[in-house]
């Protein structure tokens, strides 16, 4: 997903990880806080500016708990111009929500 701006752009990507016998157990650990909409929606946010010094990128990071089978991953960034546009990036990411899909019977 893309959504942008001359100001503003917003990418977000969701992945699914799926437990295996042999799966390193620790990436499927809780990490990071309560950063987002939902109580269970564990994450990190990041801001740091670009590498050209060509605006400010936001990155957060959300993870819902694991099942015992799998568990789904977030990925945002906001890329914005100006640093005055830093608590709209921040209101953006931390709106982030889980809806599970649905599971077919």
């Amino acid at each position: 997903m893309r959504i942008g701006t001359s100001n503003i752009t917003v990418h977000g990507s969701s992945f699914v990880q799926t437990a295996t016998a042999d799966a390193d157990s620790r990436d499927f650990d809780e990490d990071g806080e309560a950063l987002f909409a939902q109580e269970n929606l564990r994450g990190t946010v990041e801001i740091r500016q670009t590498g050209d010094g060509n605006g400010y990128l936001l990155i957060a990071m959300a993870v819902t708990p694991f099942n015992g089978k799998i568990r789904e991953r977030g990925a945002l960034t906001v890329w914005f111009a100006d640093e005055l546009l830093k608590p709209l990036a921040e209101e953006i990411a931390r709106s982030l929500a889980h809806v599970p899909p649905k599971q077919d019977r």
